[in-house]
């Protein structure tokens, strides 16, 4: 009573002065009675239980509980076969001791272990002794156990980081002295920063939660920089239903070969177990592709599938527009050539490659845009511009009606050679670009470039259809240029002007030593910076498709087309004209097997004409095969070759943005990318068997399999990830004819969709060697950005 004499006596003196000051003021002092009647309207009313603990409990979740200081106990009486309950504030009973018989006590127990129970499994600890025990006596449960022990397995974290961070502050400066350039533009600087971070890093929480990560500026693919946040509870405990949680870097291997794993994504991943049955969730970004090739015989049988954007950039290219304006009209006929042009001698340069050059071969070369142009429509420095340049000499026609190309179908190197300081390897750029002068722009109408010319194992070209092909592709910064000499009927000279049929210069004919360094010019096929909207660009063939294979025979090659309609089904024509093949279409199947102008539903293998065996590459016989081209091949078999019905037909099926625009820009018209090549090569018998890939991921899973036998990596085969190759040891297998399949992930290098895997596995097991399941796997793209169309109405 002292105690609660002392805390009372402050609040009672407050009340005082607070009552004492509003009556001071002149407010209303409350009387006495009035305050009982405004304290019993609190919200939460306080009601003391009138018996024991366990028989009165308190239903008041505002309640606090008694606190810890008040010692509740249950003792058992054996003289009365009974149980005592105190509750005592240390030697002094707080409460009246009651006494429970022992059904009553049973019942107050089993409800209490119910509880405790309940919250072990919540893991969910009490924070206090069952009356004694530390271990329950009836579930053996230890109730010490709190939330974190029960999620994490433990409290220990432990997190070490390892490698190194580096950071690069600096600037640059850079002081151009070209007199053609304004002064601001002669000077450039700036800051420049550099990080370099190379950083592992492992951490774990308790023994279920595990998180690994690495990290690096300088890694040259996606898939060496990891990211893992695991929780693992399969180790720890059999009867959790969360068995485990994965983000980051995940995989979703399956047993089944109906239906294909992945082990290359991004994402989200939870296994459940509901006693025999097992649930795998996932919905993550997919960063590769399955692959799969067949070697049958030691050869390796390879399904490609190309759409129309994955035409062979910047590897083939016509030798003038005459070449170009002439192509469709030589291959008419298939398998005869209709062209009276032939290449008699040509060479090759391109922009000189530190790793790869040759001192012999080396040449400083001036690449002109318009040379052996008679068209001024077809001049890159325009219509209106070109008129300075034309006419040139008298030029002949072919008999279609073509003006042929030659150094003197226009003006243009006439006038340049005027001058002798057009040789001049120091005066030739000012020269051309003189605006009083030629003024020719440089990377548009002219490239001087140190040069190197390439040997004939770099390049082919096709002298009747007058197209090269590389073997290599030029770097989109490089220049390539031709010089060619061709016969045109037969015949070295141009009867009606005298003119050699020849476009550029070679370089026998113009000498440069160490005391004259002269330049030569020649025809440029590609600049330094490639313009969609010049003439030029059309040069740039659009109808080779590279296959993947190399050194194709007709007897293992098959190709086909289709179209995928809405329904995402492919098709071997389209709707319009039901029953015509697509192949036919596209004049890929123009010839039986005996070359008679009868089609069989095969494709026509003409090695040059159709594909190119050499490189792999397919050739349309049309310029723009899915553009302009497609227009004139649908007027040839609709009814009656009604145009007003090619022209609706075309425009649901064109897709003339790999014409018109650059190749990244076309890919954003998904809608116009729905034809598919796909067929099928085999290579020469080989113990080697190329994935045509390379640096593959060093944890993407490699299944080689023979027939239905799965063979031993180690023992059978070895695979090369950084070559991308696997060389099969056990040469039994080639011998014996029966086929060899690899399947693998191809991590992609570049993508342009973004690529997203929905999975759900469910596996229904009794036993380790018996299981049932079903699996459901939806994989969809959309592209970076989105594009809306919004088409204006008017009231």
């Amino acid at each position: 009573m002292n105690h609660l004499g002392s805390l009372l006596l402050p609040i009672l003196a407050s009340v005082c002065i607070v009552i004492s000051v509003a009556a001071e003021g002149g407010r209303h002092i409350p009387d006495w009675n009035e305050l009982p009647v405004k304290m019993s309207r609190d919200t939460v009313p306080l009601k003391d239980r009138p018996g024991n603990f366990v028989e009165n409990r308190i239903k008041n979740p505002f309640d606090l509980k008694d606190p810890n200081s008040i010692d509740q106990d249950i003792e058992y009486d054996p003289q009365t076969n009974s149980f005592k309950v105190t509750e005592k504030v240390g030697d002094v009973e707080y409460r009246p001791g009651t006494t429970l018989t022992f059904d009553e006590y049973m019942k107050f127990k089993a409800r209490q272990q119910d509880k405790d129970y309940y919250k072990e499994l919540a893991g969910i600890s009490t924070g206090k002794k069952s009356y004694g025990e530390l271990i329950d006596p009836i579930t053996k449960i230890d109730l010490k156990k709190n939330l974190a022990d029960k999620l994490f397995g433990g409290f220990g974290i432990d997190i070490k980081p390892q490698g190194s961070i580096g950071f690069f502050v600096g600037g640059y400066y850079n002081f151009t002295d070209n007199p053609q350039l304004q002064d601001y533009q002669k000077r450039q600087w700036g800051p420049d920063f550099d990080t370099d971070i190379r950083m592992d890093l492992t951490g774990s929480i308790g023994d279920k939660l595990k998180l690994n990560a690495n990290y690096d500026t300088k890694a040259a693919f996606d898939f060496e920089n990891k990211l893992k946040l695991a929780y693992d509870s399969e180790k720890y405990s059999e009867d959790d239903i969360i068995k485990k949680i994965e983000a980051g870097n995940v995989s979703l291997p399956l047993r089944t070969k109906l239906i294909q794993g992945s082990q290359n994504l991004f994402g989200f991943k939870t296994d459940w177990q509901f006693g025999y049955l097992r649930l795998t969730g996932l919905i993550s970004q997919q960063k590769s592709k399955q692959e799969n090739i067949q070697v049958k015989g030691g050869g390796v049988i390879q399904e490609f599938e190309i759409r129309p954007d994955g035409y062979d950039e910047n590897r083939h290219f016509f030798l003038s527009p005459y070449n170009r304006n002439t192509y469709e009209f030589a291959l008419e006929k298939l398998p005869e050539i209709n062209s009276q042009f032939k290449v008699k001698d040509i060479e090759v340069w391109i922009t000189e490659d530190a790793q790869n050059s040759r001192e012999t071969e080396l040449r400083d070369i001036v690449a002109l845009a318009d040379l052996g142009v008679s068209d001024p429509e077809q001049f890159d420095m325009g219509e209106m511009a070109a008129q300075s340049y034309l006419p040139g000499r008298a030029v002949s026609k072919d008999k279609s009606g073509v003006e042929v190309p030659s150094n003197t179908s226009n003006t243009l190197l006439d006038k340049i050679l005027e001058n002798p300081e057009a040789r001049d390897l120091n005066k030739v750029v000012r020269y051309l670009s003189d605006p009083n002068g030629l003024n020719l722009k440089q990377g548009r109408d002219f490239e001087k470039v140190r040069a190197r010319r390439l040997n004939q194992s770099e390049y082919s070209y096709h002298a009747d259809l007058g197209f090269i092909s590389l073997r290599l592709r030029p770097r989109p910064n490089q220049v390539l240029a031709v010089a060619y000499h061709y016969l045109q009927n037969g015949r070295d000279i141009d009867p009606r002007s005298g003119a050699t049929y020849k476009v550029g210069e070679f370089t026998s004919e113009v000498k440069s030593d160490s005391l004259s360094y002269k330049v030569i010019f020649v025809k440029m096929l590609k600049s330094s910076a490639q313009r969609t909207d010049l003439p030029s660009y059309r040069q740039m063939m659009k109808n080779v498709y590279p296959t993947g294979g190399f050194n194709l025979n007709p007897d293992d090659f098959t190709i086909d087309i289709y179209y995928e309609d809405r329904d995402g089904k492919p098709k071997r024509y389209i709707q319009e004209i039901d029953g015509y093949p697509l192949l036919n279409l596209f004049r890929m199947d123009f010839l039986n097997k005996t070359n008679d102008p009868q089609p069989d539903g095969v494709f026509d293998f003409i090695s040059g004409q159709t594909v190119i065996p050499a490189s792999g590459a397919v050739i349309f016989p049309v310029l723009e095969p899915f553009g302009s081209s497609l227009y004139k091949l649908l007027v040839n078999v609709v009814p009656n070759k009604d145009t007003m019905l090619a022209r609706t037909i075309f425009d649901k099926y064109k897709y003339t943005a790999l014409y018109d625009t650059s190749i990244t820009s076309a890919r954003r018209e998904l809608k116009s990318n729905q034809f598919i090549i796909r067929g099928s090569y085999k290579s020469g018998k080989s113990n080697e068997i190329s994935l045509n890939t390379f640096n593959l991921d060093p944890n993407a899973r490699v299944v080689v399999s023979a027939g239905s036998r799965s063979l031993v990596e180690g023992s059978d085969y070895i695979v090369d990830r950084n070559l991308g190759k696997v060389t099969i040891l056990n040469e039994a297998l080639l011998q014996s004819g029966v086929p060899i399949n690899v399947d693998f992930e191809d991590s992609a290098l570049f993508s342009f969709q973004t690529k997203t895997m929905i999975g759900l596995r469910a596996e229904y097991s009794k036993r380790k060697d018996w299981s049932v399941g079903a699996t459901y796997m939806h994989l969809f793209e959309k592209p970076f950005t989105e594009k809306s169309k919004y088409r204006r109405g008017s009231n």
